[in-house]
């Protein structure tokens, strides 16, 4: 045989066995990427033949948008009633402290007058941004608050008598917004300034009550 032939041979024999070598080793790294894959858990392995649908993924965020936006709205009625609460609270205020001689008290009051005064702004605020347009109370509204202070007042002007006028027009104020918030939560939805005045008609509440 002729060193040619031999040179081919032992070359073919060469390539051979690393085919085998490589054989060899692609079904080891095979056999061990599906073990590793078998033993992942259940959650980290990657469905099969699942297909990716952009449309529905569109719609479904669309839908997460638009519940997320309804949530914090409300309707203009409703802002309104909160709208009445705050003013009725700087104006009931507003006209105790014509009939109180203790400048304490009346000290209170114009502290008291102030809050009120600075939620009914935000409203107002709130209100343009949605487009409302809120009803202010009617000078006939305010006359008939100032009549029947004074009547209740004719005998008595003592803080304590002051203090349980104002306490009756705060836990009305409570009672309608209470009724407000429950509704609201009923539909999904919230007013984060119906929450921020009744958190103030329940603080002035308790201070009203050391005057009893």
């Amino acid at each position: 045989m002729s060193d040619n032939n031999l040179n081919n041979s032992e070359s073919s024999r060469k390539n051979c066995n690393a085919n085998v070598c490589n054989c060899e080793e692609k079904t080891a790294n095979r056999n061990r990427n599906t073990q590793c894959r078998e033993n992942r858990p259940e959650s980290d392995r990657q469905p099969r033949n699942q297909t990716c649908s952009c449309t529905e993924k569109r719609e479904q965020i669309l839908k997460e948008a638009e519940a997320s936006c309804g949530r914090s709205d409300i309707s203009e009625a409703d802002l309104q009633e909160v709208y009445k609460n705050a003013c009725t609270g700087k104006e009931s205020v507003e006209i105790l402290k014509s009939f109180s001689s203790n400048k304490g008290f009346r000290n209170l009051l114009i502290r008291q007058y102030k809050e009120y005064s600075s939620i009914a702004k935000e409203i107002e605020l709130y209100a343009n941004q949605l487009g409302y347009s809120l009803e202010k109370t009617s000078v006939f509204a305010k006359g008939m608050m100032y009549m029947t202070t004074a009547i209740n007042t004719i005998k008595d002007k003592s803080d304590s008598k002051l203090s349980e006028i104002m306490m009756q027009g705060i836990n009305m104020g409570i009672i309608s917004l209470t009724k407000l918030n429950n509704k609201l939560s009923e539909e999904n939805r919230s007013c984060h300034l119906a929450d921020s005045l009744l958190s103030l008609l329940m603080k002035n509440l308790e201070e009203m009550k050391l005057f009893l």
